[in-house]
């Protein structure tokens, strides 16, 4: 978090001194963005909206507070495991990463590629692995082509059994890197010892 919270320090002061307003925008740019469609926000968020007659201004405003809560809470908790040993960094940062991924009001395919790493440092299943991809070349495949092939609302329909596809995935992706199995540092590889052991078949010995 203090490595995260300087890095940040670092690029937001250069910023902001050269170009004060592009940094403002930028910030104000995302508050006021609505959930995007790859978003499971854009569902829980549009009911809401159209039969209790919310305002957008407000449900954007909501859906900022609660997703910033639950990453927040997520990294505190997070952090705290780590401490305690009762989790290993790796899996540690994975989880936090896959808590921005799904709480997130924005969805790009470029966040799901910040979780590739991880399915290679830390042992997860491959059947998995193939759902995580195919799930997240799915929903932009879809989001690509939505409206365009099936008229609305049934693309829609279409494209959010998808997000509930990849949402899925990455819920029993954060099950595994919370699997105790991961906890422990990685097996080390065995040395081959030239003298000991059995090498070749039973009775063999090489003297």
């Amino acid at each position: 978090m203090a490595g995260g919270g300087l890095a940040l320090v670092a690029l937001a002061i250069p910023v902001y001194a050269l170009a004060p307003d592009a940094l403002r925008y930028f910030v104000t740019f995302h508050r006021v963005r609505g959930p995007s469609r790859g978003s499971i926000w854009y569902y829980l968020a549009r009911e809401p909206a159209t039969t209790l007659g919310i305002r957008r201004e407000d449900m954007i405003n909501a859906v900022n507070i609660i997703t910033a809560t639950l990453v927040v809470t997520a990294v505190v908790v997070l952090v705290t495991y780590t401490v305690h040993g009762r989790l290993s960094p790796i899996a540690a940062c994975a989880l936090a990463t896959t808590a921005f991924v799904v709480t997130n009001k924005i969805y790009s395919p470029q966040y799901d590629l910040w979780l590739v790493p991880f399915l290679v440092m830390l042992p997860v299943r491959t059947k998995l692995v193939m759902h995580f991809y195919v799930s997240s070349f799915l929903v932009f495949v879809l989001i690509a082509t939505e409206s365009h092939v099936v008229g609305r609302p049934l693309s829609l329909y279409i494209l959010a059994a998808g997000v509930l596809y990849r949402l899925a995935v990455h819920v029993l992706l954060a099950r595994e890197f919370c699997d105790q199995r991961l906890v422990g540092e990685c097996p080390k590889a065995r040395t081959p010892r030239p003298n000991g052991g059995r090498m070749a078949s039973k009775g063999f010995s090489l003297r």
